[in-house]
């Protein structure tokens, strides 16, 4: 199923990562660790599909996918709801 490519990326991102395996060993044992590893790369795999996503989308509708202009001083989820003084 995985060929020789597909082995030695997945070999090449867990010897990166080894200093964070090393941690979950350090922390709570051989077991953890392992089942640590196969979910680190599935985050790894959803992380790059949804990055290649975003691009294609970007390159098929362009710079201004949500807005039709950029957002002014003023607008926003966030000027409209803060009630606080400003920050000094």
């Amino acid at each position: 199923m995985l060929g020789q490519p597909d082995v030695a990326a997945v070999f090449g991102v867990m010897a990166l990562n080894r200093e964070l395996y090393a941690f979950f060993f350090r922390q709570r044992g051989l077991l953890f660790a392992c089942a640590c590893i196969p979910l680190h790369l599935l985050y790894y795999l959803y992380s790059g599909l949804s990055y290649f996503y975003v691009w294609i989308r970007w390159k098929l509708c362009g710079a201004g996918m949500g807005r039709s202009s950029p957002v002014k001083e003023g607008e926003g989820v966030a000027a409209q709801t803060w009630k606080g003084s400003a920050p000094r």
